[in-house]
């Protein structure tokens, strides 16, 4: 079973994403997307090899976002794929079986595109903007949410963009699975702290600061 929680790295000069992975695993996480979008290739293989490597001892699942061929080389638990990274079926080909396989929706018509490719979960939204994607803009209104999450059952779907712990209210809200955390994870200097919160939140009770041998 997948976390309702899905916490997502970002490129940070100040934070590298293996220090990420390893602040979300302190602080509860079980479900993490390595998310990077300027990592030159060599240091993008390193810090997903060494991420992983924290979160199998912590058992926690790690997804790699847009590469695919990344998510192969290391043997992570699943790849994110978005509307130009390929297919859920070329993903499927490529991976062992039982990897995680998901994709990014942002109306209706790409639902129903998507549905038709069975993947494991999906994410949809910009819910609001965030300050990771700066581009993009909120063009659905809840009504179309709820559609498109119900549209989608039984595959899980995590809402995303621009959300917090203090937005669990919309999983019953909008009928979605969960929410996909960035930006919130943090503030305040403090990831560790602030995914606990968020995992507590979610009446997901993980023990803090533990990585098992």
């Amino acid at each position: 079973m997948i976390s309702k929680v899905l916490c997502l790295t970002r490129d940070d000069p100040k934070v590298s994403h293996l220090s990420q992975v390893q602040a979300l695993i302190e602080g509860g996480a079980r479900f993490i997307q390595l998310r990077t979008k300027v990592l030159p290739v060599k240091e993008r293989f390193d810090q997903a090899t060494q991420s992983l490597k924290l979160c199998r001892m912590s058992q926690t699942k790690m997804i790699v976002n847009d590469h695919l061929q990344l998510a192969a080389q290391i043997g992570a638990d699943g790849v994110h794929l978005g509307q130009t990274d390929g297919s859920v079926e070329q993903a499927r080909d490529l991976l062992d079986p039982g990897t995680l396989v998901g994709r990014t929706v942002h109306s209706m018509k790409e639902a129903k595109s998507v549905k038709l490719e069975k993947p494991d979960y999906v994410g949809i939204g910009p819910y609001r903007a965030s300050r990771t994607k700066q581009c993009l803009k909120p063009v659905l209104h809840d009504e179309e949410f709820r559609k498109i999450a119900t549209y989608l059952m039984p595959i899980p779907v995590y809402l995303i963009g621009g959300l917090s712990y203090l937005d669990f209210p919309l999983i019953k809200k909008l009928g979605v699975f969960g929410l996909a955390l960035c930006s919130s994870l943090f503030s305040n200097n403090s990831i560790t702290n602030n995914t606990n919160l968020a995992l507590r939140a979610f009446g997901e009770f993980p023990p803090a600061g533990t990585l098992v041998n």
